[in-house]
């Protein structure tokens, strides 16, 4: 049966004449009240607008500083150094800084100034400018002064030997298929071995990866039809698969010769390695 300790819902209506003895010891004397410091305010004190005029917080933040529109052009500032065809000629433009005056600017070709006046150089015209360096360059501020050199004469392309050609098919391949090309009843078995090692091709990998495909596939498809047209035991069947195996190898010989050799013409070129040849 439940009783008052299993919650308040059941507790007795009539209040029991005894409690039993708690087993937690009873609590000690509490803290004792600590006044307060004889300085502290007795009532909460409140925050208000200040009794006297301050400066407004918007006032003190700094103005920013004025930025640049992204969208606008620069303002360029011509002056005598930049106002001429180039940087030559706008300097070799102006006349001397002197205090002597003169009646036109012996730059442009005008009257001189008296060698007694105190200047220490000679006169300069514009008809004294070599039209050509002493080292055969165009002259100063010119259009062919800025030009860039002339290209140098591009090196003639390498010849395209049998060996490069041997050595971006890989000898592999070659041997592979001159072995089906010779030896028919094994043509299909170095077909296939033939296409495992096209991967190690340095040029024209994938279009020498598709001839093989395209010529397994013709294989497959003309066995299969050999197959379907007579009745032919397994032996007459694999001897015309490897005549055609062997036909297939001699043409894929002279397909990846020239698979390579389009590539070499594209400027294609194989890796640095060493020499396979010895």
């Amino acid at each position: 049966m439940a009783t008052w300790e299993d919650g308040p819902e059941y507790a007795p209506i009539e209040r029991p004449d005894e409690f039993s003895t708690p087993d937690a010891a009873p609590l000690g004397a509490t803290e004792p009240y600590v006044q307060p410091s004889a300085n502290a305010p007795i009532q909460r004190p409140a925050f208000g607008d200040p009794q006297a005029p301050v400066i407004a917080l918007v006032d003190l933040v700094p103005a920013p500083e004025v930025e640049r529109d992204p969208t606008l052009p620069y303002e360029v500032v011509s002056s005598a150094v930049t106002s001429g065809d180039s940087a030559w000629t706008a300097v070799h433009s102006q006349p001397p800084t002197s205090p002597i005056a003169t009646s036109a600017s012996p730059w442009t070709g005008g009257s001189s100034i008296p060698p007694a006046a105190g200047w220490p150089y000679a006169p300069m015209t514009t008809s004294a400018l070599p039209a050509q360096g002493p080292t055969g360059l165009p002259a100063p501020g010119t259009a062919q002064w800025f030009a860039p050199p002339p290209y140098a004469p591009q090196p003639a392309p390498l010849p395209i030997t049998a060996r490069d050609l041997v050595n971006a098919v890989t000898p592999a391949v070659l041997i592979v298929l001159a072995l089906g090309g010779l030896i028919h009843p094994v043509s299909p078995i170095t077909l296939v071995i033939g296409w495992a090692l096209s991967t190690r091709a340095t040029v024209a990998k994938r279009e020498i990866r598709i001839a093989f495909v395209a010529a397994i596939a013709v294989l497959a498809v003309l066995g299969l039809f050999i197959g379907l047209a007579d009745t032919l035991d397994f032996s007459d069947w694999w001897n015309g698969l490897s005549w055609i195996a062997l036909v297939l190898s001699w043409g894929l010989i002279v397909a990846v010769l020239l698979l390579a050799r389009r590539a070499f013409q594209a400027g294609q070129r194989p890796p640095v390695r060493p020499n396979t040849w010895g």
